[in-house]
């Protein structure tokens, strides 16, 4: 049948041309659809170990948050935002690995800064980004919070420090300044405010023990002063000088005289004077006899009798060899009075027997009737 058909030259044998057409469909078909479902799981596959890997960068990176190996843990971090830019849908992920790596860094500054200030705002930096994460991604914030609370606690002590530090340079400044001015009181209140401030420095053992010396030294420069102004407040006690009589001299304070500072008794008249006095020219009072009642004449006479007879036996006062004895003036006379105190005389005005002094108004007739024991 073939040969009969094909016996015919303007007929082409048709088995050839339509069995090969077809073939050639069917193949490229099979071929085309293969490639594609290759590539399809190379693709998967690839997504899958991105994502297996991202798990094990972050987790490895949130070991080294753990471990506060925060710089390591930011290198971390930021490898695993490379692989979560390379997922299928992965911005979600790189986002958190993007936050994490940021936190790790705030960490790591917060760890390397120098002043405590500096720390406190890097954690506080920290904090923020975990906060806008909305969720504890990391698991160490309240670690970073209880971190960032000693920081803050410490930058309280430091300050507290720095000003207690100023407040005793200030305190000691001032003491020595009212030390300068013999102020010491003043001076001595300052030191001791400093000693309080030392006492609460962290290492001020040198420094409370200066304080304490330099308030010591005050205190004892204003007791010094005080003792001072107590002694010259004080009565002084006069200087004394008795004669051959028995008759008590003392120094007026501040003045230039003497002054008795006992009556002249009849005995001591008589030694003096070279005679014996009348009865009605003594006074008796405490078994002692006085002169009470003698001539102007005579009351003039006697200094100069006693001057007589000190330069010749009876001696005067140290330091008064060309002094002479006289009646007080009325000037002398309350120069004593205000410091009878001091001289241990008691004046009482009007006594019966009256004491010797001049007048300037009469010197022939008038004697002060004052009377001392």
């Amino acid at each position: 049948a073939y040969r009969r058909a094909s016996s015919n030259p303007g007929i082409q044998p048709p088995v050839s041309g339509v069995a090969s057409h077809p073939t050639n469909i069917s193949v490229a078909g099979v071929a085309n659809g293969g490639e594609s479902s290759t590539q399809q799981n190379r693709l998967a596959a690839e997504e899958t170990a991105n994502r297996e890997n991202l798990t094990k960068v972050m987790d490895a990176g949130r070991g080294l948050l753990l471990e506060t190996n925060f710089s390591s843990a930011a290198v971390e971090f930021a490898k695993a935002a490379g692989i979560a830019g390379q997922l299928n849908e992965g911005g979600k992920e790189k986002k958190e690995a993007q936050d994490a790596e940021s936190y790790a860094r705030a960490l790591d500054q917060a760890k390397q800064a120098g002043k405590r200030e500096d720390v406190i705002a890097a954690l506080d930096t920290a904090l923020k980004i975990s906060a806008g994460a909305n969720n504890n991604i990391w698991n160490v914030d309240a670690g970073v919070k209880a971190w960032q609370e000693r920081a803050k606690a410490e930058l309280q002590l430091v300050q507290k420090e720095a000003a207690n530090r100023e407040g005793l340079a200030t305190a000691m400044k001032e003491g020595g300044k009212q030390l300068q001015q013999t102020n010491y009181a003043a001076a001595a209140v300052e030191f001791a405010k400093a000693v309080g401030i030392a006492g609460q420095l962290k290492e001020g053992g040198k420094e409370k023990k200066e304080a304490q010396e330099a308030e010591r030294n005050a205190r004892e420069l204003a007791e010094a002063r005080r003792a001072e102004g107590e002694a010259a407040k004080a009565p002084q006690s006069p200087l004394v000088w008795t004669n051959d009589l028995g008759m008590v001299f003392a120094k007026v304070p501040g003045e230039d005289f003497w002054i008795a500072t006992t009556r002249i008794t009849a005995s001591q008249y008589e030694q003096v004077c070279g005679r014996l006095l009348p009865g009605d020219c003594k006074g008796e009072e405490d078994g002692q006899s006085f002169v009470t009642a003698i001539s102007y004449e005579d009351v003039r006479a006697f200094p100069g009798k006693l001057t007589t007879r000190a330069k010749g036996e009876g001696g005067l006062p140290p330091g008064c060899a060309n002094w002479h004895f006289a009646l007080p003036t009325p000037g002398q006379w309350g120069a004593m009075v205000s410091n009878a105190d001091t001289l241990g005389i008691r004046v009482k005005k009007l006594r019966k027997f009256p004491e010797w002094c001049l007048t300037e108004a009469d010197q022939r007739t008038q004697v002060y009737f004052a009377g001392y024991v």
